[in-house]
């Protein structure tokens, strides 16, 4: 049986280490809401400062300081709507490109040579508007230069650092970019053992699953009686806990900075293995579990102590029988030729920051598992 079911996990991890990851709340789970923190507009941008700029006419005109709502006007215009309700104040603009996977119109403030400054609003596709402005009203009668690539990237950098918020506009990939947080999962994990609920665990949910096709052999019931229907399928909560016949590996995954972290609910969501041994017709599982912290700003890392790695279920155990069934589970995950994918993913405040996937490898006991990350 342990054969059969490490050939069929074989063809489900060819091409598997990207695998969808579905809702994890369910209002039977006692979900712990994450705190959305600050509600950021990648659209709105805070002048510090009066700013003076050019009209479409060619005449001189001021931003005073204050919070604006900047988008695109006419076709090289910029439109900055104050939130005090003033009449919005339209400014010349050219139009240059970035390189950004944006969602939504992402505004930046650049500050260029001497007392001059750009408001660059980046748009869906490629292409940005830059009106370029200066802090005093003497101004050079020179043609307006816009911002190139990289000067809009080190703008993008900056105003990630500043207003975290403002990543849930750009794309994963970019997010990534500029994101300096790192996971390191402890290795080697823990032996198998007694699944308990985890410190910090909030939820989970089925990521994907796959079952016997209906007419072939269900491992209770027997020959030709499986009926093809899924009993979890995706997005089914799963409860953590002491239960007979489960058995858990862990890891403590620590979340780290090069600079001080921010203030926020920081969530972890571990996507792992269930190995379902004779219990249903379960050909392949994964689980996604939701740990979260809350922390504040000025420290480096954080760390999640008690992270599930990977997991078995078996038929409850007869008394005495219970080592005797958790080898089994520790036998299974020895026979993955390359092991079990985990995926770990970085959320603060709902968006996520990092990733990290590895390969959860058993050898056997007495030999602790590990995990192999890329």
């Amino acid at each position: 049986m342990f054969r059969m079911m490490a050939a069929i996990f074989g063809v489900l991890l060819c091409g598997f280490m990207v695998f969808p990851l579905q809702g994890t709340a369910a209002s039977n789970v006692g979900v712990v809401d994450s705190n959305p923190g600050e509600v950021i507009d990648p659209s709105v941008i805070e002048l510090p400062k009066s700013i003076h700029f050019t009209t479409p006419e060619g005449n001189s005109v001021v931003v005073p300081a204050g919070s604006y709502s900047v988008e695109q006007g006419g076709e090289s215009q910029l439109r900055f709507s104050s939130s005090e309700g003033a009449a919005p104040i339209i400014v010349a603009a050219v139009t240059t490109e970035h390189d950004f996977d944006v969602a939504h119109p992402l505004v930046l403030g650049i500050s260029g040579d001497g007392d001059s400054h750009h408001i660059v609003l980046l748009q869906p596709g490629g292409k940005a508007l830059d009106a370029a402005g200066s802090a005093s009203e003497i101004r050079t009668r020179a043609p307006i230069t816009a911002l190139g690539k990289l000067q809009i990237a080190a703008g993008v950098q900056t105003t990630v650092l500043n207003r975290p918020g403002v990543v849930a506009a750009l794309g994963p990939l970019d997010r990534f970019r500029f994101s300096n947080y790192v996971i390191t999962p402890s290795n080697p994990a823990s032996l198998f053992g007694g699944c308990t609920k985890p410190a910090g665990w909030v939820s989970a949910a089925i990521a994907s699953s796959q079952v016997a096709p209906a007419g072939s052999t269900n491992p209770v019931t027997g020959p030709g009686r499986e009926t093809g229907v899924n009993p979890f399928p995706p997005g089914t909560p799963w409860n953590r806990g002491a239960f007979p016949g489960y058995f858990c590996s862990n890891v403590s995954v620590t979340v780290s900075n090069n600079r001080p972290l921010q203030s926020g609910a920081y969530q972890l969501l571990a996507t792992s293995y269930i190995f379902s041994g004779g219990v249903s017709n379960v050909l392949s599982m994964f689980v996604t579990d939701v740990y979260q912290q809350q922390t504040g700003a000025g420290n480096t890392t954080i760390t999640f102590p008690q992270v599930v790695a990977a997991t078995g279920r078996m038929p409850t155990p007869r008394p005495g029988q219970d080592q005797a069934t958790m080898l089994q589970v520790d036998r299974y995950y020895s026979t993955l030729p390359t092991g079990a994918p985990v995926k770990f993913e970085l959320k603060i405040d709902g968006v996520t920051w990092a990733e990290k996937h590895c390969l959860f490898k058993g050898y056997g006991w007495p030999q602790a598992p590990t995990l192999k990350c890329q």
